[in-house]
């Protein structure tokens, strides 16, 4: 009787505890349901048209049908069924994809904005890497301009890719013949050039400060590389990749590096460029063609 009046108490437990199963599970489910439908643009208006696509599954949007093939072989195939332009639902974000030449011209053309750095954004960084709308049309017209200019630093910009090119044949020439990885090169050889054109000075492979930004770059890659899932997770979801040991974490030690790196750069360089009129770096080229009026500068360079 005893060990019947248990097994009945059990299956009583059992039954009294589905429902409260059941609950949590509806809960849940329609907790991942709002998550997925909510908006992921916090300014999109909800009555904005979005080009035809796939729908793809909840939550997790067309990106399992994205697996083992190349995304951009996929995205001819639908841009076969519903035109060069299209939406695809990556995780909780609607995607617009341009994927023709014509829409790519006409998008980057009459737009005043560019894709959003959500990784940046969401881990409290700002900069000229994440600028965007006015600031940003500004400030590409005041680097492409530093680029072509041949009064700054008393060199080209292309003159400076040519010389890095040298050097950068030299040092492969070095392994003769054998066996080298070459990324390991390339990278601080593209760096240079843009130490070059910002600071107004390059760095040999050997340097120790070429070294530390080396490292700088190597760690913002991969931070950047596992970052993009920011991308696609729900809103609510995100709170959660701002914890210390996230990539979020990481990235904001590395701008820390980052900016002990541009703590350093070398006054004496910088004292010949003074005394020779020419701008030391981007930002003193940014205000040299409009002087005195140095309110331009403020309003490229703030955000």
């Amino acid at each position: 009787m005893g060990e019947a009046a248990g097994g009945a108490r059990l299956v009583e437990g059992g039954f009294a505890t589905a429902p409260a199963t059941l609950a949590v599970g509806v809960a849940t489910a329609l907790l991942l349901i709002y998550l997925w439908r909510r908006p992921c643009r916090k300014n999109a208006s909800p009555a904005t048209p979005l080009p035809p696509g796939p729908w793809g599954l909840p939550v997790i949007g067309y990106l399992p049908f994205l697996r083992g093939q190349q995304q951009h072989v996929a995205f001819k195939w639908i841009a076969e069924k519903y035109g060069p332009v299209f939406r695809v639902k990556m995780g909780a974000m609607n995607v617009a994809v341009l994927n023709d030449f014509e829409s790519i011209s006409e998008g980057y053309s009459k737009l005043l904005r560019r894709p959003k750095a959500l990784f940046l954004d969401h881990a409290g960084i700002t900069g000229v890497s994440n600028l965007n709308g006015r600031p940003w049309v500004e400030n590409r017209r005041f680097c492409v301009r530093s680029v072509t200019s041949g009064s700054y630093g008393g060199k080209t910009m292309e003159q400076q890719v040519e010389d890095e090119a040298v050097y950068l044949a030299e040092k492969i020439a070095e392994a003769e013949g054998e066996a080298i990885n070459v990324a390991d090169l390339v990278l601080p050889s593209v760096s240079n050039n843009v130490t070059a054109l910002v600071m107004g000075s390059r760095y040999d492979f050997e340097d120790e400060r070429r070294v530390f930004l080396d490292n700088i770059l190597v760690r913002t890659i991969r931070c950047l590389a596992a970052g993009a899932v920011i991308s696609v997770m729900p809103i609510g979801l995100r709170a959660i990749t701002t914890l210390f040991f996230t990539k979020f974490g990481q990235m904001r030690r590395i701008v820390d590096d980052t900016r002990k790196f541009f703590r350093g750069v070398p006054v004496g360089q910088r004292a010949d460029f003074v005394r020779r009129g020419l701008p030391v770096d981007l930002p003193d080229y940014r205000v040299a063609p409009t002087q005195p009026g140095r309110q331009e500068r403020h309003r490229t360079a703030k955000d």
